[in-house]
């Protein structure tokens, strides 16, 4: 299949080439209906663009993304933990400053 082609199935809508990044079916592609998950009811249409992952391919895929959500969220404790300090800083600075005037 064409990932480029533009696709019309059961209910008129444009379908679309998704990603699925379930741990049963990481990184694979989908044509999934345009409506899927809005309000209007879509036609529920769904197929498969990619071979099937194998075994091996779903643990490091799985692990990767574990591994990078996890860095992720140390980033960002990480840029919270250094406002803070710039906040606690730029006070002391002020009050120091208001001090020694």
């Amino acid at each position: 299949m064409d990932a480029e082609m533009d696709r019309v199935y059961y209910c008129g809508a444009s379908s679309t080439l998704k990603t699925c990044w379930t741990d049963e079916n990481p990184g694979k592609r989908f044509w999934g209906c345009g409506n899927y998950g809005k309000e209007i009811r879509g036609c529920k249409f769904f197929c498969w663009y990619d071979p099937p992952v194998n075994a091996r391919s779903k643990v490091v895929i799985v692990g990767l993304r574990r591994r990078v959500a996890a860095m992720e969220k140390e980033r960002k404790k990480e840029k919270s933990l250094v406002i803070l300090i710039i906040v606690v800083v730029f006070f002391v600075g002020f009050i120091l400053g208001k001090i020694f005037s």
